[in-house]
């Protein structure tokens, strides 16, 4: 279990978030259509992943490979929540602060303005 998972979506078809797994880590991509790409940092290193989303942008699946060669497999996620939680809402400001992060999102919202989707990833 990668623990819950958070995406915003700042600005036309890019996305960032953030997870909890592995002492938390930041994700960054583009979105088409249901299609998102992009990559992930924590703790234990950086990599890139592809998901799908599918049933009314409410489950995803796809998949994960460490930069390093050292580490793949799938990844999948269900919506847990739509609204933000006090969690979320820290992340939300930590990554509006930080100018290195580009932006991912698996659920598409127009602004900040919208409920932030809260995933769960298995």
């Amino acid at each position: 279990n990668f623990g819950q998972i958070l995406f915003i979506n700042p600005q036309g078809n890019k996305f960032q978030g953030t997870y909890s797994w592995s002492g938390g880590g930041v994700v960054n991509g583009q979105v088409n259509g249901q299609v998102f790409k992009g990559t992930y940092r924590d703790g234990n290193g950086t990599g890139t992943f592809k998901i799908i989303m599918f049933e009314g942008d409410t489950k995803w699946s796809g998949s994960y490979k460490s930069s390093d060669g050292n580490g793949s497999g799938a990844w999948s996620g269900t919506l847990i929540s739509r609204e933000p939680t006090k969690i979320g809402l820290g992340a939300l400001q930590y990554l509006e602060r930080s100018p290195k992060i580009m932006a991912l999102r698996p659920i598409i919202f127009e602004d900040r303005s919208s409920p932030v989707p809260v995933l769960s990833c298995f």
